[in-house]
């Protein structure tokens, strides 16, 4: 009888359990060839042939084989289960810079050159591109023919081309309108004079009212002092005669204060009407006078 030996199972503590012995039947051993051939018992006859339990020896080449097989085995499910937990290292992606700058030219045309290449750091003023001055050119052209043809009219504006008659009458007319010009500045003059005189008149009337006025006004104060009022109708004889002629006495005063007093404010009142008159009249001198100046400045500029 043969029996084999089985370790027993090691438990969470680490103690390991009895050995299991299994009793295996006596084989009948047959000679086989070959390095991995089966070991079989003989069956009888007409029966199946069973396997024969000794255990099978590798040579050394196969260990190694086996073990290098092994370890590409572990390598490769190392770096699949990594690939398969931390997922791909990189992406296909485009980068862009936040901040576009979109340069054009002053004028429009074909560019001739590029001086810069995508990711280059430029300086203030560095050139980037060059356009072809062909444009440029024929638009320098056309703006210096511009520019002559005003010139040309600035000088015909500025130097015409006038006939003997026409400076003749152009010569005329700044004669006329310096003539005219020198008239309204005598009118001129002579109004503020005659301005002058006038008001310096209204204002002596004025003055003179004023006086009299003052006087008459200090002479019923001083015969007045109770005002005008006739003598009571008591007295008689001689005392009645006096009440009355100091009654009458201050009715002329009284009459003549009143007529100065008008006349005082009569000439006040006429004095600011030759004022107004007075400087509308230097007004009108004066605007005569500005419009011959324009006469004679546009007069002499034709």
């Amino acid at each position: 009888m043969i029996t084999r030996s089985t370790p027993g199972p090691i438990d969470r503590d680490g103690h390991r359990a009895p050995d299991m012995v299994e009793v295996l039947p006596t084989p009948t051993k047959r000679t086989t060839r070959g390095m991995n051939a089966s070991l079989r018992s003989e069956a009888p006859a007409g029966g199946l042939r069973e396997r024969d339990p000794k255990p099978l020896r590798l040579s050394r080449r196969q260990l190694a084989v086996t073990a290098v097989l092994v370890a590409i085995a572990a390598i490769g499910g190392y770096y699949t289960i990594s690939a398969i937990v931390a997922g791909p290292d990189s992406f296909p992606a485009t980068v862009t810079s936040s901040d576009l700058f979109n340069l054009n030219f002053q004028s429009t045309g074909s560019v001739d050159a590029i001086d810069v290449r995508v990711g280059q750091r430029v300086k203030a003023g560095q050139v980037m591109a060059t356009q072809e001055p062909g444009n440029l050119q024929n638009e320098i052209t056309a703006q210096q023919k511009v520019v002559d043809a005003d010139q040309v009219a600035l000088a015909a504006a500025q130097a015409p081309s006038l006939t003997a008659t026409q400076l003749q009458q152009d010569e005329l007319q700044i004669q006329q309108a310096q003539t005219a010009l020198t008239d309204a500045t005598n009118a001129l003059a002579a109004t503020r004079s005659v301005g002058t005189a006038t008001t310096a008149n209204a204002q002596k009337a004025l003055d003179t009212a004023n006086q009299l006025a003052t006087i008459d006004q200090q002479q019923y104060q001083q015969a007045c002092p109770n005002g005008t009022a006739p003598p009571p109708p008591t007295l008689t004889g001689p005392s009645l005669q006096s009440g009355l002629d100091a009654y009458y006495h201050c009715q002329t005063l009284e009459s003549q204060l009143s007529r100065d007093s008008a006349a005082a404010a009569q000439a006040q009142a006429q004095l600011a009407v030759v004022d107004a008159q007075t400087q509308a009249a230097i007004n009108s001198a004066q605007s005569a006078v500005n419009n011959a100046q324009t006469t004679v400045t546009l007069a002499q500029y034709q």
